[in-house]
């Protein structure tokens, strides 16, 4: 069974990697694991909406950070959103 923990981090997994990453998902959508499945999404909604929060906790205090960690941030909720969608594809959305 793939792990959940390879869709919060599918962006940074070598593209030979992913691609047995979501063939497996793809098989499993398709048997009896598709619960586990829609877990996943769960999780990485949850990851989402906290880092949505801590990118608007940014503009609350800027002076406690570094300038790059915005951007790094930034830069992994964008990441953390393709990874949603593209489970969220093999799920059907659901």
């Amino acid at each position: 069974m793939v792990d959940g923990t390879l869709w919060l981090y599918y962006d940074k997994l070598d593209t030979t990697v992913r691609d047995v990453v979501r063939r497996i998902a793809v098989d499993i959508s398709l048997g009896d694991g598709l619960s586990d499945l829609i877990l996943y999404l769960s999780v990485i909604k949850q990851e989402v909406a906290r880092t949505r929060q801590e990118v608007g906790e940014l503009s609350d205090d800027p002076e406690d950070r570094p300038a790059s960690f915005g951007i790094e941030l930034g830069a992994r909720l964008t990441a953390l959103e393709r990874n949603y969608q593209r489970l969220a594809q093999i799920t059907g959305g659901r």
